[in-house]
């Protein structure tokens, strides 16, 4: 039976680390159910009231944890009836050259492109991946 233990939100990469060490040690193949169970143990250990993202965990393993542990982390590709799959660029933060719009939400001093207030997911994928 897993002792449960209080612990600050500071330590996120320490449930982190926990669940990716289950991961890879579990004797069971890495299904979503399975990768599910062990989040949610982990979590009730430490008393937390949520679960981890899968980018979340990836973020916490070190690059060999990572090639191992994608492929079962990753969402499902995108299926589409028609073939095309919908694709969202985002470009780094750059100035205006005419300066700054009153109705312009970001911009650089905000890390963020100049339209954008940084909590669309496309804003959040692009300051996770630095642009890149």
């Amino acid at each position: 039976m897993l002792d449960t233990v209080m612990i600050t939100p500071d330590d996120d990469y320490q449930v982190h680390r926990e669940i990716i060490d289950a991961l890879l040690s579990s004797s069971e193949p890495l299904e979503r159910k399975v990768i599910n169970r062990i989040k949610n143990k982990v979590c009730a250990k430490y008393k937390r009231a949520k679960t981890p993202t899968n980018a979340d965990i990836l973020q916490a393993a070190i690059p060999e944890e990572a090639e191992i542990l994608r492929p079962f982390l990753r969402k499902r590709p995108v299926r589409t009836i028609s073939g095309v799959a919908v694709v969202a660029t985002m470009t780094t933060p750059h100035e205006c050259p005419h300066g700054k719009c009153a109705y312009c939400p970001g911009g650089p001093d905000l890390g963020v492109p100049q339209s954008y207030t940084g909590h669309e997911p496309a804003t959040m994928r692009g300051l996770q991946n630095d642009f890149d």
